[in-house]
């Protein structure tokens, strides 16, 4: 199989190293270097605000790295993806998202802000209750807030695409009902192939496909397979033969909805050990698809064709 472009719709690598190591490093799981190398084309660069920064904590912290990001596009000459028009400059290209609105402290106003810096994606909440609903794991506030739906309606305004990705079950199907705009799941799994309450239920998944959203696979091996049983921490482990698993997890996405709605949403450096080891290992993910069933036009279209028309119609 020839190198295929890719596109990933999440990964932490900016909050993790800053622009600097964005650039050249061999110990995080992505350098600008190592995607170009493995076929990457376009990377969607979150910033994730740590849960222990709040209000305007939380704003100052996501104004430094999205400072880092600009510093980032300005020494390489990678293009900042603002815009639909900007796909038809020269790559690599990179979107800015947040992970996590707690940077908006609540301040609807805030989305003007960040959106003059770039950030083109929020995800609504991490694992955590927020100013906008009830985070996944931690969460026991209001499913959603009246704060919550008035910034979805004013996402759905900007063209900023609204993640669900970390979003409680009660969450997710309060931002549905609000959105009038496609959404995603910039990293998240099929719950049906690894029981785990941040990947997706069958109806989660069939409802994001019938809006025209799209899903990223992504690489944490606990939302991939179940740990092994000596395994002390669920967060800390490797998982044998994790691709494959992964692809079953896309096949299965791919088999109750379509496979215009899958992409791939690594969470590089989100996560101790990704199931694709870093960046530039991406091309083993075609193979691995390739055994599950999906022919070469079904690989180009999660690879990148189906990231690329979800921003194209999407972007502003």
């Amino acid at each position: 199989m020839s190198t295929i472009p890719f596109f990933d719709f999440h990964c932490d690598s900016l909050t993790k190293g800053g622009y600097k190591k964005l650039m050249k490093n061999d110990n995080m799981h992505w350098s600008l270097p190592r995607f170009i190398q493995g076929g990457g084309q376009l990377q969607v660069h979150a910033i994730f605000t740590p849960p222990e920064y709040k209000k305007g904590d939380a704003t100052m912290f996501a104004l430094k790295y999205a400072s880092e990001w600009q510093r980032f596009l300005e020494e390489t000459n990678t293009t900042g993806v603002r815009s639909k028009e900007d796909l038809d400059e020269k790559g690599p290209f990179s979107v800015l998202s947040l992970e996590d609105a707690s940077p908006l402290a609540g301040n609807i106003e805030a989305l003007d802000m960040f959106f003059d810096l770039g950030v083109r994606l929020i995800t609504l909440v991490w694992s955590c209750d927020n100013e906008v609903g009830r985070g996944v794991i931690h969460g026991q506030g209001p499913a959603i807030t009246k704060f919550g739906k008035d910034l979805i309606k004013k996402m759905n305004e900007k063209n900023v695409i609204v993640d669900l990705s970390h979003a409680s079950d009660e969450l997710f199907w309060e931002a549905v009902k609000v959105s009038d705009k496609p959404v995603v799941a910039s990293h998240s799994n099929s719950r049906k192939f690894r029981n785990h309450p941040r990947n997706l239920t069958d109806d989660q998944i069939k409802e994001i496909s019938n809006c025209d959203g799209i899903i990223g696979l992504v690489y944490v091996p606990n939302f991939v397979g179940d740990p092994p049983k000596d395994t002390e921490d669920e967060w800390n482990f490797e998982l044998k033969g994790g691709v494959e698993i992964l692809a079953k997890h896309a096949a299965h996405i791919a088999e109750i909805s379509k496979v215009e709605t899958i992409v791939l949403g690594s969470d590089f450096d989100g996560t101790n050990l990704p199931v694709v080891q870093e960046v530039s290992k991406t091309q083993i993910m075609a193979k691995e698809l390739k055994k599950v069933g999906f022919s070469e036009d079904d690989i180009d279209k999660i690879f990148y064709k189906n990231a690329k028309k979800f921003l194209l119609k999407n972007l502003p």
